[in-house]
């Protein structure tokens, strides 16, 4: 019997048969192993947990435990219901330095200048962020100098609130720059003919001499002196670390090799071994350079003064071996 034309071959039905079964078998075998090596069967994966959220406390949080210069940092406020910020509507800004010899150095804005780097950003109420990044370092411009903590204040737009009255300070863990070491004392007699302050002993060297001693008779554990001569760098070289007369209660440093037709700025950098160092100009100079009030002289007022030094910090010491004419407009007083 026939369909379509065709004979029925029964030898031929009986093969395709036996090809279906062993197709559905190969087909379970394969499934099975796709789905686990164990041959466990097919469990949909659960989907991926969310980091645990971390709690913004009150004040100022860091996205590090231990934050490092080399690495970027993450700084969220949060403004307390006493805070002058608590229910602000404007822009805030963070006002940060590296905190060097106890004075704020790189601080990238002036206190009322509102620079997009300093200004954070706005998330839940109350609550504002800034990331310092690449690194901190980096994030501060700070070359070679030890970033070992951060000065912060949380101010309003225009400076007038902040989300903490007193500065806030974080210690910074720096793995490649060491925080400056002073050497031991040297001792040394004090040159002849040198008083208090800067000393011109002839056309190219200058002896600096600085008294410190309190009314205990205790004085600081070392002296050196940084400007334009040495750079602005700390070392304990001698064009840099200064000689203690005890009996003169004095430190003192004889600089040579000096241009006499330049003006050179400098400050002392004195203080204790268990930490406090500061900057000082000296009591005794003619002239001075003053970051913070230098800029309202205009240039009809003083033609060619001296720009301000890279390295200062503070108020900033000036000395010139060949001291400059003036001629006098009324000379019969």
């Amino acid at each position: 019997m026939g369909y379509n034309g065709l004979k029925y071959n029964p030898f031929i039905s009986h093969k395709m048969k036996n090809y279906s079964k062993l197709f559905v078998l190969l087909f379970a075998l394969f499934v099975t192993g796709s789905c686990s090596d164990d041959n466990e069967p097919f469990v949909q994966p659960n989907p991926k947990p969310k980091p645990p959220t971390v709690e913004v406390k009150e004040g100022l949080n860091y996205s590090l435990e231990m934050p490092n210069a080399d690495q970027e940092l993450t700084i969220t406020f949060k403004a307390a219901q006493s805070s002058a910020l608590y229910g602000y509507a404007g822009a805030v800004y963070i006002h940060t330095g590296v905190i060097s010899d106890g004075t704020w150095m790189y601080v990238p804005a002036e206190w009322n200048q509102n620079l997009a780097k300093c200004e954070m950003t706005q998330g839940a109420a109350n609550t504002w962020s800034v990331t310092l990044d690449p690194s901190i370092r980096e994030w501060f411009v700070s070359g070679e100098t030890a970033v070992q903590k951060l000065g912060i204040v949380i101010r309003s737009a225009d400076g007038t609130k902040k989300g903490i009255e007193e500065d806030s300070f974080v210690e910074i863990t720096d793995a490649k720059y060491d925080a400056f070491a002073p050497a031991a004392i040297k001792n040394g007699p004090l040159p002849a003919n040198v008083k208090e302050g800067i000393n011109m002993v002839d056309n190219s060297t200058v002896t600096l001499v600085l008294y410190d001693k309190d009314n205990t008779g205790a004085y600081n554990d070392f002296a050196h002196v940084i400007g334009d001569f040495n750079h602005w760098k700390l070392t304990n070289e001698k064009d840099c670390q200064m000689y203690r007369d005890e009996a003169a209660s004095c430190w003192w440093i004889t600089l040579e090799a000096l241009d006499p037709n330049k003006e050179y700025a400098f400050q002392y950098y004195v203080g204790k071994k268990d930490g406090g160092a500061i900057r000082l100009a000296d009591a005794y100079c003619h002239k001075i350079l003053d970051p913070d009030n230098d800029k309202y002289i205009s240039n009809a007022t003083y033609p060619e003064a001296k720009e301000y030094p890279e390295g200062g910090s503070g108020v900033v010491s000036v000395f010139k071996i060949q001291k400059d004419e003036y001629a006098w407009k009324v000379p019969n007083f």
